[in-house]
């Protein structure tokens, strides 16, 4: 089927009985299989991303004050086959900072949110179901914790919520703190759209 044939058809396909679930499924397994993008052509290759990233993660590192990340070693075999120009690489290899949040001390008021797993949505993100950490407690918080534009935000526990992911929005003049069921993921050199 061309895709002039797809978009044609594409009403009758949506309208029939679980036609939206089977059109959800195509595209997550086109999405996965590497299918929905042409092979880039930056001329940077995987082991160069790789190298800018690390860099980027040291000198984070070195700004805040954390201690250097000890990497794991490079994945050995591949789970399962993937597109040519695509290459298994371990997530922390691609980040500046992956964390869970701490249990908070919550207040009734405050400067900062303390981010939860009501808070991201299938839809998204949304501060509104947001408490706030007490000001008292602002003082065991490093630097790293506070939430930054961009950060995945991804629900690591909870029945019927882990699994969602958002994006912490870019620009927000709110402070804001993970819970200890959201992991925080700050990817080295990616700006969401």
């Amino acid at each position: 089927m061309t895709p002039q044939q797809f978009l044609a058809e594409f009403g009758h396909i949506a309208g029939a009985p679980g036609g939206i679930a089977r059109l959800r499924g195509l595209v997550l397994q086109l999405a996965v299989s590497g299918r929905m993008v042409e092979p880039s052509n930056s001329g940077r290759s995987v082991a160069d991303e790789i190298n800018a990233a690390c860099k980027l993660r040291l000198a984070y590192e070195s700004k805040i004050g954390l201690r250097t990340t000890r990497l794991h070693p490079p994945i050995n075999s591949e789970p399962f086959d993937i597109p040519s120009h695509w290459q298994w690489v371990r997530l922390e290899q691609l980040t500046l900072y992956i964390q869970r949040g701490k249990g908070p001390t919550y207040a009734s008021g405050g400067s900062t949110y303390v981010v939860s797993q009501k808070c991201i949505q299938w839809s998204g993100f949304n501060l509104q179901p947001a408490r706030h950490l007490a000001d008292t407690s602002l003082s065991e918080y490093g630097e790293e914790r506070f939430l930054c534009g961009g950060d995945l935000l991804w629900n690591s526990t909870g029945t019927g919520t882990a699994g969602r992911v958002a994006i912490y929005p870019l620009k927000t003049t709110e402070r804001a703190v993970a819970d200890s069921h959201v992991t925080v993921i700050r990817l080295a050199n990616s700006i969401p759209s």
